[in-house]
């Protein structure tokens, strides 16, 4: 082989491993946009579940309602539980009343169940013989939010966050911006705070419309 040969296969080699990490750069790129599109693919799948899952909440909140003449309570203290905190009563109270040993009815699906602040009452005692003030959770294990339209008015407190981080928000019914009146104003109102765990914020999900007071 002559010189003019070797340099020749020289150029040739070089110019292959340019290609070489010129392809995995692109192919490096690509699987970050994969990654992003199977996020992002996740998190609208969980949005769907989330709508679902307070719908189904409303059908055994409905159901609830049909064998009793009333909505479950969204206040401890009316179904006789004085010795709890003050975080998350509204969703407490709705769980405690679906899953009274003394009550008949659909029981909310236990794969929602979750105790946010692990609380526990001895004046609450549940079919399975618990004594957890448990909450039904949204997909993003934060308590969905409970208000019968009797206590929109009234202040509640709910522990809610993201990725590891709580803060603690006062929660009251919210009022529909155009007429003043609340949301669902005779029956209650669901909300989750959605993906960024925070409400008051365009991914919040509820059993009515939300709109956005924009600043």
């Amino acid at each position: 082989m002559n010189e003019t040969t070797t340099r020749s296969a020289n150029r040739t080699r070089g110019f292959t491993l340019i290609e070489i990490l010129v392809v995995i750069t692109i192919i490096g790129l690509l699987l970050g946009l994969v990654a992003v599109a199977v996020s992002r693919q996740g998190q609208m799948g969980r949005i769907t579940d989330c709508k679902a899952r307070i719908a189904q909440v409303g059908l055994l909140i409905e159901s609830y309602a049909d064998r009793t003449g009333d909505y479950p309570p969204s206040r401890l203290t009316l179904i006789g539980v004085t010795d709890a905190n003050d975080l998350n009563q509204g969703v407490e109270a709705l769980v405690a009343a679906l899953l009274a040993s003394d009550y008949g009815g659909q029981r909310p699906n236990e794969s929602w169940l979750i105790n946010n602040d692990e609380d526990t009452s001895q004046q609450v005692k549940l079919a399975n013989g618990s004594r957890a003030l448990l909450e039904m959770s949204d997909p993003w294990d934060n308590p969905l939010v409970y208000i019968v339209f009797g206590d929109y008015e009234r202040e509640s407190l709910y522990r809610l966050g993201y990725d590891g981080e709580f803060e603690e928000e006062v929660v009251t019914g919210a009022r529909n911006p155009l007429t003043g009146a609340y949301h669902q104003f005779d029956k209650y109102q669901l909300l989750s705070a959605g993906p960024d765990g925070y409400l008051g914020t365009d991914d919040d999900i509820a059993n009515y419309e939300i709109e956005i007071e924009e600043d």
